[in-house]
């Protein structure tokens, strides 16, 4: 714990942590406020203030709400963040010679924050996507930038288990080494208790837990009453069946009947760390019993509320469900996925999901392990994900310039705007520049009036995510509007070629390049008053 920065904690003056919320002494607040001691009297340097401060995205406050706040009599810019959170807004602003402070929050006397202080904060807004590309009309490409950056969701599960046959684990097992084994000992020992799995048309990898019982990625088996053939490294082929399933956690158990296979030996994900060799069973594009060598380079990754461990291996389709072993030969994760984005570089689940807590597939391992690092482990991942839910709420809540669009007959110019809702957005207000490289042309101010749903199917392919998105109930409904752009105060000359940005919207979404010509927009989108 000494890596933790601290400070005194505002309340009792005891050190707690700096990303802390509460004080683990007093049990007071430890949240401030970003306060300035004066407004921004010039307006220039008001909206450019505003903009440097929208650009940090989480924890500042979006455009619109920065440029009110600035102007107030007393400007608060962000309230309830952590002393860690407010950092990069003090160096903001204190970089621009602008007195500004933190104010800790005033607690009651049962230690929780008094309800002015709890009020929730617009500078929660958050700017957390990714640059894309937003050209014509297409309410997809958000969408799957989103898949792209969550990948698969999950949710909890209170099945019971279903292998825990003995408490000490399996009667028969593959032994384990006392000594470091190589590659190709840690090869001999498991290959026999690792198969194929063929289900429909999914190819992936498996390994025996228990007598008769194959542990490996729920993905990797077909839906319903699908059977499931698992072929052996002797070369039998023994048809099986789906017994268990964990969608929550992407495991499954298949029952493999008269397999003479003896379960490996399971161990403890907690016990790796960065720098490990490891060695993982797979069936890459299809070529069974292969071998891969990979080193644990971060032992804390995790994707939308579930831990994983990242290898730095080849990891290929089909390696899905396959046993990654340490160095005595003990199962400390299942091969889950490939990290797309990265080059050689894969994801395995901790085994511990298969043994611990209320989803437990499998008996623990014997002796047990120190569970105490499991559940720090699932907390920071708890926290971690609480974090990404805030972030994707408030950016999934912000406006989104979709197109640009003239008017049939070469007539008026407007902007088609996107808003992810759960209903009709209502009417609002909202403003655009239009800009050049090396200056802003002029402002418009605009009005969108009318809503429509879009058709969006980006998710379909992955209902993790869907799940996830429903949990934590964010939207998945995009709605699309158009907004006049009153033109009267802009050089004519100017605006074919230029950038028109939409101030306040989600970054990497708030701009578009406009062509000489614009395209007209659909005229289902013009309400009556526009056609």
């Amino acid at each position: 714990m000494s890596d933790i920065e601290r400070d005194p904690c505002p309340q009792c003056g005891e050190p707690a942590a700096v990303s802390g919320r509460v004080c683990p002494h007093c049990h007071g607040s430890l949240l401030v406020d970003v306060e300035l001691a004066a407004p921004v009297a010039d307006p220039r340097a008001r909206y450019q203030l505003s903009r440097e401060l929208a650009a940090l995205g989480p924890p500042a406050p979006a455009f619109p709400e920065a440029h009110k706040a600035l102007a107030s009599p007393r400007p608060v810019l962000a309230r309830s963040l952590t002393r860690a959170e407010a950092r990069s807004l003090v160096e903001l602003l204190a970089a621009r010679g602008l007195p500004v402070r933190t104010t800790p929050q005033r607690t009651s006397a049962a230690g929780s924050p008094s309800p002015a202080s709890s009020a929730p904060s617009a500078s929660s807004e958050a700017g957390a996507w990714s640059r894309i590309a937003i050209g014509a009309l297409t309410a997809g490409i958000l969408l799957a930038a989103i898949v792209l950056w969550l990948r698969s969701g999950r949710a909890a599960s209170n099945e019971a288990p279903v292998a825990a046959t003995k408490e000490e684990g399996p009667a028969l097992a593959v032994p384990v080494s006392s000594v470091p084994l190589s590659p190709r000992g840690i090869a001999d020992l498991a290959t026999p208790s690792t198969v194929m799995l063929r289900s429909g048309n999914s190819l992936g990898s498996g390994f025996f837990v228990d007598k008769d019982l194959v542990l490996t990625n729920a993905h990797v088996v077909a839906d319903g009453n699908a059977t499931v053939t698992a072929v052996f490294s002797d070369g039998r082929e023994i048809v099986g069946s789906v017994e268990r399933r964990n969608e929550s956690i992407d495991l499954a158990l298949v029952r493999v009947r008269d397999s003479q296979a003896e379960p490996l030996r399971i161990g403890d994900a907690t016990s790796l760390h960065t720098g490990d060799r490891v060695v993982f069973i797979g069936t890459p594009e299809g070529l069974a019993f292969t071998v891969h060598e990979g080193i644990v380079s971060n032992t804390s990754r995790q994707s939308l509320g579930v831990a994983y461990l990242q290898l730095d291996a080849n990891v290929n389709p089909g390696n899905s469900g396959g046993p990654v072993l340490d160095s005595q030969g003990r199962v400390v994760g299942v091969v889950t996925a490939k990290v797309q984005e990265g080059e050689g570089l894969g994801l395995m689940l901790p085994i511990n999901y298969a043994y611990e807590g209320d989803s437990r597939l499998i008996a623990a391992p014997s002796p047990a392990p120190d569970s105490g690092k499991w559940r720090a482990l699932l907390a920071k991942v708890e926290e971690e994900d609480r974090r990404k839910v805030e972030r994707v709420t408030q950016a999934s809540r912000r406006a989104i310039l979709l197109s640009v669009a003239r008017a049939p007959g070469g007539g008026a110019l407007y902007a088609v705007i996107g808003r992810f809702d759960s209903s009709s957005p209502a009417s609002e207000t909202v403003f655009f520049t239009f800009r050049r490289p090396d200056r802003m042309v002029c402002g418009v101010t605009s009005a969108v009036e009318r809503w429509q749903p879009v058709e969006v199917n980006a998710f379909g392919k992955d209902p993790h995510l869907m799940r996830w998105l429903e949990k934590n109930g964010i939207s998945q409904t995009l709605y699309q509007g158009v907004a006049l752009l009153n033109l009267k105060e802009c050089p004519a000359e100017e605006i074919p070629g230029s950038e028109l940005v939409l101030e306040g919207a989600a970054e990497g979404a708030d701009r578009v390049s406009l062509p000489d010509q614009p395209a007209p927009p659909s005229p289902s989108m013009l309400s009556p008053s526009m056609r």
